[in-house]
């Protein structure tokens, strides 16, 4: 079968082994910093916004995540309605997303902002940082600039430009396939969790 996929190859591009969750971690970087991830589809914030638009699926890509201070009990957690003053408690374990001006449990509206780094106040007026979800995964893409990922795959950076530009070129139909080979290797969990992450991005999840 992956016979099948290399004689229709239109380029090879072999990587350092190892560095796959590199490669795509540029991947990601480019498409976030040319804007070409599918807002459209990673802005619904629930099934019932999703349907609305027509899509089959939804991401927590908006949904607010606590980053910080450290020493903040939930660090690194998910933002739920019960660290903000005034919900209904029955809204207390429930996602929170940014608005475009304040927090909203993330069921009470259909679309979310996608990108937002700042800080609130929690029910006992400590101030604690918040980003989306998506925010946090474009900070980690932009720890290393496009030449860096690069470097780290042993390719040029041109080819990497040129796999995130044809992995966003059609649509929702492109695909990566993962077999065996990302998984077994030691950093195989977060590889194919970066693999994901670019499926998500192009919306077809």
């Amino acid at each position: 079968r992956a016979g099948n996929v290399v004689t229709n190859a239109t380029k090879w591009i072999p990587v350092k082994p190892g560095t796959d969750g590199a490669l795509m971690m540029g991947m990601i970087r480019w498409i976030i910093e040319n804007k070409w991830y599918n807002k459209f589809f990673l802005e619904n914030t629930t099934e019932t916004s999703a349907n609305k638009d027509g899509e089959k699926a939804w991401t927590g890509g908006t949904y607010l995540v606590i980053a910080g201070p450290e020493d903040y009990p939930d660090d690194l957690m998910y933002l739920r309605g019960k660290h903000l003053a005034g919900t209904d408690p029955a809204d207390g374990e429930k996602y929170v997303v940014w608005n475009g001006s304040g927090t909203e449990i993330f069921d009470k509206v259909d679309h979310g902002t996608l990108f937002f780094d700042g800080e609130i106040q929690d029910k006992d007026g400590a101030t604690i940082q918040v980003k989306t979800a998506l925010q946090m995964l474009k900070d980690k893409a932009f720890e290393k600039t496009m030449d860096e990922w690069a470097q780290i795959c042993g390719i040029d950076v041109n080819d990497l430009k040129w796999l995130a530009q044809e992995f966003t070129n059609y649509g929702k139909s492109a695909g990566m396939l993962v077999y065996r080979v990302f998984g077994v290797q030691p950093n195989g969990v977060y590889t194919v969790m970066a693999m994901i992450s670019l499926h998500m991005l192009i919306g077809n999840i």
